[in-house]
């Protein structure tokens, strides 16, 4: 996601001899994940549109901003991506075009992160102190804590528009994000401290919750033998939850061990660069999976979804 090269190159977006070598397995794998993360997330909207004709819980209400988020992150951010892998140049776009991309991929990853984080919290909340979570939190809380998440993450990823950091592309083919250069200078070395340490914070907020949940579950029905059974009873929409949780944890954990390794001026190589990228296109493409693996009244409606999709194009065809 970052590029760090020991060479330093001023961002350019005019054609060059020396154009980086294209990395097709890593673009495929991104095609993939955009694919899965446009139809998933689609099909989880719809879902969520016909069950709050029933009931949508305070819950869901978190499931479809997160859906949001990550459609809107790929809708905005893989043209982009996809054109400048395909370029002859190597670029696509002017600089402020750069710029405005690698704003709304810092923005994006990180109202993602804060989401999961808020699901997290919620579920903390309604296992341990159930009392306390069913008279005060409100779904009208929960919209309002999405909305300061999503504010701050708007307001920090503004920092390198106003000069604290740069956002650009190190060289072609590169993403547009943060400029890592050597020397590194103040601004930069800030904002990418900074950066590796809010998103280490919110993992090990996110890990401590699990964990509180989980123990909590554990402890209340010892006497149940399979973890689906004490979370089916203690915790219905607790699997769904740390199924997000643990994806992002992973998918999310090399942006903070790059942050440290450029700080400490070690180079890195733009394959690693592209598959730290990749890792939280996966992550937001596993979203929609684990929405529907963890929730059997959603995996009931894809597939409804899905079934009559399928119908109407058969009887389509049948009918010409």
């Amino acid at each position: 996601m970052f590029y760090n090269q020991s060479n330093v190159m001023t961002p350019s977006f005019m054609p060059t001899a020396n154009i980086a070598e294209r990395d097709w397995f890593a673009f495929v794998v991104f095609c993939i994940c955009c694919a899965i993360l446009i139809f998933g997330n689609i099909l989880t909207l719809i879902t969520m549109k016909m069950k709050a004709k029933k009931e949508l819980l305070k819950h869901d209400i978190m499931v479809v901003s997160l859906a949001l988020n990550d459609l809107f992150s790929c809708l905005v951010i893989s043209p982009f991506v996809i054109a400048t892998f395909i370029s002859s140049s190597g670029s696509i776009g002017n600089a402020d075009t750069c710029r405005m991309v690698g704003y709304f991929n810092i923005f994006t990853c990180g109202s993602s992160l804060c989401i999961v984080l808020l699901m997290s919290l919620e579920r903390r909340l309604a296992v341990l102190t159930p009392f306390y979570y069913r008279l005060n939190v409100t779904s009208k809380q929960i919209i309002i804590s999405i909305l300061v998440s999503m504010s701050i993450c708007l307001v920090f990823a503004a920092l390198p528009l106003v000069g604290v950091g740069e956002y650009g592309r190190p060289q072609p083919r590169g993403t547009c994000f943060l400029i890592i250069q050597s020397p590194i200078d103040q601004g930069t070395r800030a904002m990418t401290i900074s950066l590796g340490i809010i998103v280490a914070l919110i993992l090990t907020g996110i890990l401590i919750c699990n964990i509180q949940v989980l123990r909590s579950i554990n402890k209340t029905f010892r006497g149940t033998k399979s973890f689906k059974e004490k979370a089916r009873t203690a915790c219905p929409l607790c699997k769904l939850t740390i199924g997000v949780s643990i994806v992002s944890m992973i998918c999310y954990s090399p942006l903070v061990i790059y942050s440290i390794l450029i700080n400490a001026g070690i180079a890195m190589s733009i394959t690693v660069d592209a598959w730290i990228q990749n890792a939280i296109w996966i992550h937001m493409a596993l979203n929609p999976i684990i929405y529907g693996v963890a929730r059997e009244h959603l995996r009931h409606y894809f597939y409804h979804i899905i079934y009559n999709m399928c119908c109407g194009m058969v009887f389509k065809n049948f009918s010409h």
